[in-house]
């Protein structure tokens, strides 16, 4: 994936907000013959992670794919929610889970305060 601009990612969806969004094109080998199929993937949810000095970070949250009009897309858009907002939820949730048996997310509401 090439990581865009935030003009190129708010031209696909004007609704994109600079601290809570990024996007990239999609360059997987074969999506660009197979545009109707990459529309169907169910990729929603899958964690963007990059590598550097040999560790892992999770980057962002896979949120959907666009199939573009424009005459200048040649791949679909992903859109991804970025994670350094969330990251104090994504550490206590793991941190649960690990610890306790049953989890429920309601037992996390009003533990942290989130700015959408």
């Amino acid at each position: 994936m090439i990581l865009q601009s935030f003009s190129y990612c708010r031209r696909h969806n004007k609704r994109m907000h600079p601290g809570r969004h990024f996007c990239a094109k999609f360059l997987m080998p074969f999506t660009h013959a197979n545009n109707d199929m990459t529309a169907d993937m169910l990729l929603e949810g899958a964690p963007l992670l990059c590598i550097k000095d040999s560790l892992i970070y999770q980057f962002g949250i896979f949120d959907w794919i666009k199939i573009s009009n424009y005459h200048d897309t040649h791949y679909p858009v992903v859109f991804f929610s970025a994670t350094f907002n969330i990251t104090p939820i994504i550490g206590e949730v793991m941190k649960e889970n690990f610890t306790t048996r049953h989890f429920h997310i309601k037992d996390m509401i009003g533990l942290y305060d989130i700015f959408i």
